[in-house]
């Protein structure tokens, strides 16, 4: 049986000079690995987005809030667009589509990371599937992180 293509996007962000040096070296890792074509880079201001751009990413502007961590997901998944977020400062040895594809195939909606530390969840890398429950959750979400700073 043929699998039907995958409707992935891996998504981060950054700003401030603390972690504006690494935003050409994600990028370039992004496509060592392979993942370097569906990866977009939320730039919450100018130092990123020159960043971004001055490596040929997908950039797109923004300004800095915690809130984008979960805006910039809704917003791909309202296009249809399975969604793994990667905070800038994690480091990828190897594409994690494989096992992407094969938790998506399995029907699971929303993956999110441990903390190595504590036990405990860590949103540095999450997975959102595109289907209505998932934007649902995810609106719900936001709406609580803006309600309760």
């Amino acid at each position: 049986a043929d699998t039907p293509p995958l409707s992935l996007v891996y998504a981060t962000m950054a700003h401030g000079p603390r972690f504006v040096p690494y935003v050409g070296r994600f990028i370039s890792r992004a496509r060592a690995i392979g993942i370097g074509d569906v990866l977009v880079v939320f730039c919450l201001d100018d130092g990123a987005f020159v960043a971004c751009q001055d490596v040929g990413g997908h950039c797109i502007p923004g300004t800095p809030s915690i809130l984008n961590k979960f805006t910039l997901p809704l917003v791909l998944l309202r296009d249809g667009l399975d969604v793994m977020w990667i905070d800038l400062d994690v480091f990828l040895f190897q594409s994690p589509t494989p096992f992407v594809a094969e938790q998506l195939r399995a029907g699971y909606d929303l993956l999110i990371s441990g903390a190595f530390a504590v036990d405990c969840v860590c949103s540095g890398v999450v997975l959102y599937r595109a289907v209505a429950r998932t934007r649902a959750w995810l609106e719900r979400l936001l709406v609580w992180m803006y309600e309760h700073p």
